[in-house]
């Protein structure tokens, strides 16, 4: 198993190919040739892929149906929606005091979304534990513990994080120690106050290891550096240059750590004895939240693949009251059926999977685990790799024949070796165990295996771009990557593929983000269009903004309403209708209070020629979209509206036409969660867009599309490009958590600030403080897994671009911050606001950064691999195109050529709206006509729910599955035999009527089919026949062209050696000869396929209405 279908497929194509290998080496394998044939039906398949199949094979065991659906993002956010609404107003009706002070501290005026979110993000991340609601109770755990706030897990983390900082500045003593050696008169001048502020930082260390929290309090609000000493007049050197901003680096995390201890013993009790009942509340209301959630899927019968995980979890596990697992007879069955279990991506696995797999298999000494814990980025879905960590320690290196075992995967295929060292270098220093969730040792380091021949270009490069403020300079570093795919274009660079060595192209470079939103890959993707580079971007959002969409559902909405006059006037001012301001103008001008559809009206009624097609559309769509479902209906209106054929000429109009396509997915999408309707689908949409989210586009580029790659980090995992540029890594890491009133850790439990009613203020608690530092390390760590992901992606050559204001100074600084020690102390690293930071301390110490110093040049670390390092005070302009202003004369050859071709007719153009295969249904006639509308309200949209689609299905299956051996017609007890044997659900059986199914066993009709020696039902039939003697309108040229024609019989049975069709009809309110009228055709058609299919004569087709209670002979 594994996490994505891509992957599973790839897993399969990758597994043949390899079977197929060996086979053509050993051809009389019978062993691999057997192994070959039965791949297909090997359980290879995602997580959720797995668990849907356990659930959909045992769902009689579960309170579950077994058709439910999977809800979409969408579907699933406007449930979530309405769920926790109807939480929000049990509370306020409930009116408790813990939740008055819980809304006090989460609302913002009467702003609630802080409260509401909280409920949803904790309900979805308890999701990932396989007891969601005891996940729930332990957060507010911490608030019962009765430990010394030393020993209080909140105090222990705070505690721990100012160790750190005291043994970073420590650091910082022992490097001015070395410096002062260098320097004489440094040493005699500064020397005595370093060694001083030095014992007091080492007396601070020794208090935080051993002293009571208020001791250590105290120590840390009265620390200070103190003063070194003065140096003479005018004395400046490398040395005291650097002690001097070592000194201001060891004062300013002094400062820091000052509000960390923002309570004392005692205050932390009032503080903790007064948001206790409130955290309750919290947990309570996530807990009827999560109630309401799962009625509502019940409901609709459809859920999300956490539920389903869930489902699959309950049908393989028991828990006792402690929380002790143990396996059903079920996963003993499934433990006895696998052999071995292959779990792919394991770093990304979280409690409730690791359980599931934990049944499956023979307590998990069967499991193979594939996982690389410096690639887990995915934190955000609840990925947890302290479990493939802990079950890598637990294991010994494989050597014979120890097992179970572990085996380092240390050769990277994929890379040149100067970007696996320079990788090494970097990650040598800057990963550990505190930050990155690992330790990279000689265990972790890439080992290049690749096969390169030697090149002339560097293969690792970092660009330091300066002049520009590093929060707003997108544009200027977007121009120098364009420079540079240029250059390197120009340069003849060559790449390799799977057929040896080639020039490289614009598909050969990638550009990877850390965050693709708020229009920053536009930025990069609009100055590479000006450059004229191909480029393409990977992002899914925007499907709202696009043109092509916003005007589709324009114009939805005035086929469901056209008095509305927005969305009105983007119809008309689009290409689609062409109307012009000024024609709008003057219409409007005499009609300036009513709306503009009755300007439109009237000016039809005047003869406008353009209004009148106009209305003529919108009426011919209105009456479509009452008849016709939703995703049917989208199509014929780009059919009749001819707006794929106007996208498709637009730029990048195969998006726009793909998005057209998606828009047609998401309607059908909405029609099988069991809501129909435009109207319902317009109010599905416009409660999407009300809570500012938004639905996946289409994407439309190829692999082989010949475009630069515009992409988040997380997009390209699992992908590779020969040369990746990383951009934007002055980006500022994430710490709205450090901003928001409540915390919560899966691991340290949840807590607010507090609220002062009287002073009117909130401030922070120790709790709230322990669980911001909690965040902000495993939010580094993974933003530290997620830099590896990036430079890892590169297989020839990796670009880095950084930007900063003054590259000099941020020099400067940052070999002030860099210690004795090889590694950067984790400290060191937590304090940096993004990666390009992270870089910078890095890289610094390669031996070829040293032009970056100047005079100035700092001790190196030694590295294997050469790394082009360059500083570049300003971006030069791209080079001015051509004028096209110059006129030519056009080429006459040219010209004929272009008047030929736009002169073309294709002469089987008439086949071109005729479907190559068909149902007879759709026979019934092609015309559009009014006679097949609704007059009045439909009965489907009262609020019996009785839908006509739904209760003919229900009558069709009646039919299907009726006994005619039974000794007597009893229609109640076929209804329940069909019901327990799964053949109708109960919905299906509530609408069926059964007075109607009554009169049909008693006409003659049922008497002749159950005297029949044979009986044929839902009879498949498939034949070939002219499109002439379907279509006698069409050219003699396309005449003979053959159509197929396919579609099921309802009913057919044998009397006297020939065949008689039955055609059930739930139609309403028709007559005689409206029913033979409207099915003639396709009843003709049956009369001929069946014919063709089974060699019988057809004696005669008969309609049975059960609306009117009768069977009506066709001829």
């Amino acid at each position: 198993v594994t996490f994505t279908r891509a992957a599973t497929a790839q897993m399969k194509e990758r597994i043949y190919k390899a079977l197929t290998e060996e086979i053509d080496k050993t051809p009389d394998n019978s062993h691999l040739r057997q192994q070959a044939l039965i791949l297909p039906y090997a359980k290879i398949s995602t997580i959720d892929g797995f668990c849907n199949d356990i659930v959909r094979e045992n769902f009689h065991d579960i309170d579950v149906l077994p058709d439910y659906g999977i809800l979409d993002d969408s579907q699933l956010a406007l449930m979530r929606d309405d769920a926790v609404s109807k939480v929000m107003d049990e509370l306020y009706k409930e009116k408790s005091p813990e939740f008055t002070e819980l809304l006090g501290i989460m609302a913002n005026g009467t702003d609630d979304s802080a409260l509401t979110n909280l409920i949803c993000k904790l309900h979805n991340d308890s999701m990932a534990f396989a007891r969601p609601e005891a996940f729930l109770d332990e957060l507010v755990n911490a608030y019962h513990s009765k430990a010394p706030l030393r020993e209080h897990v909140w105090g222990k983390i705070i505690i721990n994080y100012s160790d750190r900082a005291i043994e970073y500045c420590r650091s910082l003593f022992r490097k001015m120690f070395e410096l002062c050696k260098d320097d004489p008169i440094v040493e005699e001048k500064y020397g005595a106050g370093i060694q001083k502020a030095s014992a007091a930082f080492d007396e601070l260390a020794e208090i935080l290891k051993s002293g009571s929290w208020d001791e250590i309090r105290n120590a840390v609000c009265s620390a200070s550096v103190g003063s070194f000493g003065r140096l003479p007049a005018h004395y400046s050197s490398f040395q005291s240059e650097t002690i001097k901003a070592q000194k201001e680096i060891i004062s300013a995390q002094l400062k820091k750590l000052v509000p960390l201890f923002c309570a004392s013993e005692s205050e932390n009790e009032a503080d903790t004895a007064y948001l206790r009942p409130i955290a309750e509340k919290l947990i309570g209301a996530v807990k009827r939240y999560k109630e309401i959630l799962d009625e509502e899927k019940r409901s609709a019968n459809s859920y999300d693949f956490s539920d389903i995980c869930h489902f699959a979890l309950k049908l393989l596990v028991n828990f006792d009251e402690d929380g002790n697992a143990a396996k059903t007879p079920l996963a003993e069955k499934f433990s006895e059926r696998f052999n071995e279990i292959l779990v792919d991506e394991y770093q990304d696995i979280n409690d409730l999977q690791n359980t599931l797999f934990w049944a499956v298999s023979r307590n998990e000494a069967n499991m193979f685990t594939v996982g690389d814990v410096k690639q887990s980025i995915y934190r955000f879905r609840q990925a947890m790799p302290e479990i493939f960590l802990s079950r890598r320690d637990a294991l010994d290196d494989f050597e014979t024949d120890n097992y179970p075992a572990k085996i380092t995967l240390d050769r990277n295929f994929r890379s040149r070796s100067g970007v696996t060292e320079n990788v090494n270098f970097l990650f040598s220093q800057i990963m550990s165990r505190q930050m990155g969730s690992v330790d990279y040792n000689e265990n972790e380091r890439l080992v290049a295996a690749a096969d390169y021949e030697d090149c002339d270009f560097p293969e690792a490069e970092m660009y330091i771009l300066g002049d520009m403020d590093e929060n707003v300079g997108r544009e200027t570093e977007a121009q120098f990557i364009a420079d540079k795919i240029n250059e390197i274009l120009k340069s003849g660079m060559k790449v390799k593929d799977k057929n040896g060595y080639r020039k490289a192209s614009y598909r050969d470079f990638c550009i990877l983000l850390r965050s693709a939103g708020g229009g920053k890959a536009e930025i990069y993707e609009k100055v590479l269009s000006a450059n004229l580079i191909p480029c393409y971007v990977e992002s899914k959002s925007g499907f709202f903004a696009s043109p092509e969409i916003s005007t589709m559902l324009s114009l939805m909405r005035i086929t469901d309403n056209p008095i509305q006059d927005v969305p009105l006037l983007a119809v008309l001012l689009s290409p689609i209708f062409g109307f012009t301001p000024d024609e709008l103008a003057e219409m409007r001008i005499d009609e300036r209070k009513k709306p503009i559809y009755h300007c439109i009206r009237k000016a039809a009624d005047n003869g406008n020629e353009k209004c009148i097609g106009f209305l003529k559309k919108i009426d011919e769509l209105r009456m479509l979209s009452a008849t016709l479902p939703c995703g049917r209906f989208l199509e014929e209106m780009y059919e009749k509206t001819g707006c794929k054929a106007i996208v498709s000429s637009m730029p990048n109009g195969s998006r726009r036409k793909a998005n057209l396509n998606m828009l047609v997915e998401y309607a059908e999408k909405y029609e099988e969660s069991g809501k129909r309707g435009l109207s319902g689908f317009i109010r599905f949409i416009d409660r999407v867009q009300r809570r500012n989210s938004d639905l996946e586009s289409a994407a439309d580029v190829s692999e082989a599309a010949d475009v630069v790659h515009i992409m988040t980090i997380h997009k390209s995992k699992g992908l590779e490009f020969p040369i990746c540029i990383l951009a934007d890594l002055n980006a500022k890491f994430n710490d709205d958590y450090a901003r928001s009133v409540a915390s919560y850790h899966p691991d340290l439990g949840l807590c607010f600030v507090c609220r002062d009613s009287k002073r009117k203020c909130k401030y922070p608690t120790v709790g709230k403080v322990a669980l911001d530092l909690a965040e902000k390390i495993s939010g580094r760590s993974e933003e530290m897994r997620v830099l590896y992901v990036a430079m890892t992606r590169a297989k020839e050559r990796l670009i880095c671009v950084t930007r900063y204001n003054n590259p000099d100074k941020k020099l400067a600084a940052a070999g002030s911050e860099l210690g004795s020690e090889k590694a950067i102390m984790p400290y060191a690293l937590l304090s940096k606001a993004s990666m390009a930071d992270w870089l910078l301390l890095g890289f610094i110490r390669h031996p070829d950064a040293a032009p970056l110093w100047g005079e100035n040049a700092r001790s190196s670390l030694p590295s294997s691999a050469h790394m082009h390092f360059e500083k570049i005070d300003s971006i030069s302009s791209p080079e001015a195109h051509e004028s096209a202003d110059e006129e030519f004369a056009p080429s006459p050859e040219i010209t004929e050529e272009i008047k030929k071709r736009t002169e073309y007719k294709y002469p089987y153009s008439s086949l071109a709206g005729i479907m190559a295969k068909v149902a007879p249904s759709d026979l019934e006639g092609s015309e559009f006509s009014t006679e097949y509308f609704a007059a009045e309200k439909p009965q489907f949209l009262s609020k019996s729910g009785m839908n006509p689609a739904n209760r003919g299905t229900a009558t069709h299956k009646f039919m299907e599955f009726f006994d005619y051996k039974a000794e007597h017609f009893d229609v109640d007890e076929q209804i329940e035999r069909m019901v327990r044997e799964h053949h109708l659900t109960e919905d299906e059986a509530k609408i069926l009527e059964r007075g109607k199914l009554g009169e049909f066993f008693k006409s003659d009709i049922a008497a002749r089919i159950k005297k029949s020696p044979l009986l044929l039902r839902e009879k498949k039939v498939t034949v070939g026949v002219r499109a002439g003697d379907i279509y006698p309108d069409i050219p003699e040229n396309t005449a003979d062209e053959m159509i197929v024609v396919q579609g099921y019989v309802d009913c057919a049975f044998e009397e006297d050696g020939e065949l008689v069709i039955v055609d059930y009809k739930t139609d309403r309110r028709t007559d005689e000869d409206m029913l033979k009228s409207r099915y003639i055709n396709q009843l003709k058609m049956y009369e001929f396929a069946l014919h063709e299919c089974t060699g019988k004569k057809i004696r005669g087709t008969v309609i049975y209405s059960f609306d009117l209670g009768k069977a009506i002979d066709l001829d």
